[in-house]
């Protein structure tokens, strides 16, 4: 994306991992309980797109707008930077599976920073969660051995950096490791159920494209004139690919939208980068408590701006296969989901969800 091509090797090697993954579960399956929480961790995510100074912010020829006025990570203490142009969400949700006796099979926590920075082959922070999350709940060495996953929340907006303050030290291992003592401090508070409700509803949303106009993909092609097949350098070769990239797709896309239902627990997933705005009107709007998102699920559809944040301009607004959506986008997304949250919350009752009488939380 944006710049670069698919690697066509690890496309065709992933999808029979994947069916490797699904027989391996369904080999290891047993009777399990289950329980969720939620927990903080506010020192690793904050909006990193900031509304500035009239003509202060970046500007590109090719991406479909004008006059920009927001502009994604500033630089710290910028003094063009005049306020964020939204709210992050802090909360790290958990989702814990394990044997009617306690032992631990699964975890799934998300949590909503875009990532750490790591070297180009690394799960970045999402790798060291899992290791430190399967050695703070005491599951390592295990046969089968648990599966801990951290799922990307609502970050399109958000990652590590503090703008309003001076540059601190982070990397991958101290964002993992506060996520992972943020988890694991919800997960000691974790009441199990023996059964609950499963419930998932899914929708196919078809929206349109914010297409280039003929004379934008004349310009384009003569910027490019020359490189041949050399990848595009520089912002303005970058985007003028993009032009002619999208020049030659289709006028809509169709999304795929989920809602889950686990007992209370309500998960909402969608292909898109999601801002934090969007990510906490769904959890404060949803019928199931607590309701997390996951975000870049099946697929990838691009950045989703509300139409707010379209009007400022700025990187995740910038016309391309990572943010080609039509700019009402965002909310017939979140309706939809809403609606899907709905469905799954009435789909069967928790009336009789009783708490397990295995072993104690925090064992």
């Amino acid at each position: 994306m944006l710049g670069s091509d698919a690697d066509e090797e690890y496309s065709k090697y992933l999808p029979g991992r994947i069916a490797e993954g699904i027989a391996l579960a369904e080999k290891n399956l047993v009777p399990a309980r289950l329980g969720w929480a939620t927990g903080s961790d506010p020192n690793n995510v904050f909006c990193r797109r900031f509304l500035m100074k009239p003509g202060t912010a970046k500007t590109n020829r090719f991406g479909g707008t004008a006059n920009d006025r927001a502009q994604m990570n500033p630089g710290h203490l910028n003094p063009n930077a005049i306020e964020r142009t939204g709210p992050a969400d802090t909360e790290v949700s958990v989702l814990s599976i394990e044997t009617r006796d306690g032992r631990p099979l699964a975890l799934l926590a998300n949590y909503s920073t875009h990532y750490a920075g790591a070297p180009a082959v690394s799960a970045d922070y999402f790798g060291v969660f899992c290791g430190r999350i399967t050695e703070l709940v005491q599951a390592e060495g295990l046969a089968p051995p648990m599966v801990a996953m951290l799922s990307n929340g609502t970050s399109g907006d958000a990652n590590c950096n503090d703008f309003l303050h001076p540059r601190r030290r982070y990397d991958r291992f101290t964002v993992g490791e506060d996520v992972a003592r943020a988890a694991f401090a919800a997960y000691e508070t974790i009441r199990y159920y023996d059964w609950v409700p499963l419930v998932m509803e899914e929708k196919r949303l078809v929206l349109g494209v914010r297409m280039p106009t003929a004379q934008e993909v004349t310009e384009a092609g003569e910027v490019l004139a020359g490189i041949e097949d050399r990848k595009p350098q520089s912002l303005e070769q970058i985007y003028a690919r993009e032009t002619i990239l999208l020049s030659e797709m289709p006028p809509s896309r169709e999304l795929k939208l989920q809602a889950i239902r686990v007992g209370r627990l309500g998960i909402a997933a969608m292909p898109n980068e999601v801002f934090g705005s969007t990510g906490l009107e769904i959890k404060q709007k949803s019928p199931l408590e607590p309701t997390f998102s996951i975000e870049l699920a099946n697929g990838y559809d691009g950045y989703i701006p509300p139409p707010e944040q379209h009007a400022l301009g700025g990187y995740t607004t910038w016309r391309a296969r990572s943010s080609l959506l039509e700019v009402a986008a965002e909310p017939k997304i979140k309706a939809a989901v809403l609606a899907l949250l709905d469905e799954v919350a009435r789909r069967r009752s928790d009336e009789a969800l009783v708490p397990s009488e295995g072993p104690a939380p925090g064992r």
